[in-house]
């Protein structure tokens, strides 16, 4: 920010502020207990801005620390997170996803989701942990994110392969 009176006039907007290099925020209710002797320092806050994280996923699948303080590529393709334990989270759902759409791309490798059909059917897998069995699932119109759709007998040889333990996870 320029000067004290841009920063007051942010406050008074209802905005909050936020300092360079900091976690420190100020808002209208807390701006006294701040001394601002540097307004250049203090930006607008928003919460939809990406801060730089410290763990990262490798192509290999090790979970990190990072010597990076910078928002990175990886970072905004969703491989870099605040804590080594949102990481490896991260990690271990994207195995499931990462396998299941894998296999379905070797299986039919041509089948493309066409949502602007709703007579095709959309097949899914979903699990289900009270009878601990993957299980068919399917759809027209509705695509959830991170869901890997395909045909129906993709969909079956897939959750027969899972449930026999044919099929397994890669495991460091």
């Amino acid at each position: 920010m320029k000067d004290l009176r841009e920063i007051y006039q942010a406050l008074a907007d209802g905005k909050t502020l936020k300092c360079k290099g900091f976690d420190n925020k100020i808002t209208i209710e807390n701006a006294g207990e701040w001394n601002i002797s540097r307004p250049e320092d203090w930006s607008i806050y928003d919460m939809w801005e990406m801060q730089p994280a410290g763990w990262f996923i490798s192509n290999f699948g090790e979970v990190m620390k990072s010597n990076n303080n910078d928002v990175t590529d990886a970072q905004l393709f969703g491989m870099k997170f605040f804590t080594k334990e949102l990481a490896e989270r991260a990690r271990d759902e994207m195995k499931e996803a990462n396998l299941i759409r894998y296999w379905a791309s070797v299986i039919e490798p041509n089948w493309i989701a066409d949502w602007g059909n709703a007579e095709q059917e959309k097949w899914f897998i979903d699990y289900n942990n009270v009878t601990s069995k993957y299980e068919v699932n399917w759809t027209i119109y509705r695509k959830t994110v991170g869901v890997t759709y395909m045909s129906k007998a993709a969909v079956n040889c897939i959750c027969e392969a899972l449930d026999s333990g044919k099929l397994k996870y890669y495991e460091h």
